[in-house]
């Protein structure tokens, strides 16, 4: 999935634009294959009907929290702490 990136837009263009076609509902699960995977780049508006959610195949979620985890990953190591991280969980 993705979404209309109207944040950015200055002059309202984007707010004409129709998308009411364009939504992933419930009843689409049933057109995909079973190993389909649902991403999406967040944040979320109404672009998935929040009982998608449930699915097993709808990964956001969890792609949004290994985003997380790759950001702090990143950090610790720009700030040189990620040794100290290693050596902690080697221990406890």
């Amino acid at each position: 999935m993705t979404r209309i990136q109207d944040e950015h837009d200055k002059s309202g263009e984007s707010k004409a634009v129709d998308t009411s076609k364009f939504k992933f509902r419930p009843q689409h699960l049933g057109m995909i294959k079973p190993t389909c995977i649902i991403m999406h780049p967040l944040p979320r508006r109404d672009e998935i009907h929040v009982d998608v959610d449930n699915d097993e195949r709808a990964v956001y979620w969890r792609q949004e929290r290994n985003g997380m985890w790759m950001r702090a990953s990143l950090i610790a190591h720009i700030f040189g702490a990620d040794g100290r991280i290693l050596d902690y969980a080697a221990v406890g």
